[in-house]
């Protein structure tokens, strides 16, 4: 990648403002700076903590998408600034995105049980109170492959059952499945628990009762 060069003597944008924000993207828009003449501007890049993460080309254009951003990581600074065919201006002043993080339930634990109608047993320790007050936790969220298996909206409950067929209406194609556990609070949702692996193979020998055990045998 090509060196930047800062000019210290263009300035940078003003104003800057969240126009709408998506699950991991924002649409961003500023203000031009008004002692650069519009003919010299010749676009603007956007930074994230330092990152390049999106430029738009020519002077007319005063707003841009920032994509691939994780909003649940905690503070981040956006900062624009102008480009001129003698460098880049120094950073804009800074837009403060993204939310605190809470931290997810510890110590996710993956089961199985049940007799024939097999069932996943997810268990899971609370979040902490001194990074979320409880009065804030509205509950958890349990996923599997990134898909929404249940939703629990009681911040007290600290375990879930998720039959099979609520599993295979997930439509989701991978084994072994990685199944995650998030916190939710007033001020949105944490990044997910370190993922739990389990099988296809884990509730189909559960619910395949043993040979022994079709016979009557005691094992």
């Amino acid at each position: 990648e090509s060196e930047v060069v800062l000019d210290s003597m263009v300035s940078a944008p003003s104003e800057l403002k969240v126009e709408r924000e998506f699950a991991r993207s924002l649409l961003v828009k500023w203000t031009p700076p008004t002692s650069v003449p519009a003919k010299a501007i010749r676009g603007y890049h956007v930074y994230v903590d330092g990152e390049l993460k999106a430029k738009t080309a020519g002077n007319v254009k005063h707003r841009a998408l920032v994509e691939g951003l994780d909003f649940l990581s905690g503070k981040m600074k956006l900062t624009v600034r102008t480009v001129t065919d003698e460098g880049e201006s120094n950073d804009s002043e800074f837009l403060l995105i993204g939310k605190a993080p809470i931290p997810p339930p510890a110590d996710v634990n993956v089961g199985v049980s049940g007799d024939g109608q097999c069932a996943l047993d997810v268990v899971w320790k609370r979040a902490s109170q001194s990074s979320c007050p409880e009065s804030k936790l509205t509950g958890y969220k349990v996923y599997i492959d990134d898909v929404t298996a249940s939703h629990v909206n009681d911040p007290t409950t600290t375990s879930v059952s998720i039959d099979q067929f609520t599993i295979s209406t997930l439509y989701t194609t991978a084994n072994p499945h990685r199944l995650r556990v998030t916190t939710t609070s007033v001020d949105g949702e944490s990044r997910p628990s370190a993922p739990v692996a389990f099988s296809d193979d884990m509730l189909r020998a559960e619910a395949a009762p043993s040979e022994s055990a079709a016979k009557g045998e005691v094992p």
